[in-house]
């Protein structure tokens, strides 16, 4: 089994092949990505946290679990309020393949999604025009003209996850 800590992570994923790899799983339609899960979890401080669990697999070649904890009682000490680690199983044996830690910030994008702007009607469901597969696959155009903007609201794409995973064990095993 590898552990592998950030900076092995961002040395086998450089941008543009990550990318294409997430474009690849996109396109494929054959990976399962189930929801996430977020659970409350009580703090020392008597606040509460976050655990969140975002599983993605494709059958028979790879299945990959990232775990985000969110622990607000940690802002002004010296650990992170965002930690989280992903690992990464061999699909055709169940067997452990790797654990990469990823403690940072931009590994692990903590944010809130769209239910408050919805729900406050800021924006209204017909505002989202496409989800990113449609964009990645051709199904949706994207942009029509340099005014319009798009925006992608991430929330931790398990799919993501599993497509850098993939990319990481491809390169280093």
């Amino acid at each position: 089994m590898l552990t592998l800590d950030a900076a092995a992570v961002r040395e086998a994923t450089p941008w543009s092949e990550l990318i294409e790899a997430i474009a690849e799983l996109l396109a494929g339609g054959t990976a399962n990505v189930p929801q996430r899960e977020m659970h409350d979890v009580g703090l020392p401080d008597g606040g509460t946290g976050s655990l969140l669990v975002m599983p993605a697999w494709l059958d028979a070649e790879l299945l990959g679990v990232k775990a985000v904890t969110y622990f607000p009682s940690n802002a002004g000490t010296d650990l992170p309020t965002i930690s989280a680690g992903y690992l990464l199983f061999d699909g055709r044996n169940g067997q452990l393949r790797a654990t990469l830690f990823v403690d940072t910030l931009e590994g692990a994008v903590l944010a809130g999604d769209l239910a408050q702007p919805l729900a406050s009607g800021v924006i209204s469901s017909s505002d989202i025009a496409a989800d990113l597969a449609s964009l990645v696959t051709g199904s949706h155009s994207g942009r029509t003209s340099d005014a319009e903007i798009t925006l992608f609201k991430s929330v931790g794409f398990a799919l993501s996850d599993l497509a850098a995973a993939r990319l990481v064990h491809r390169r280093i095993s």
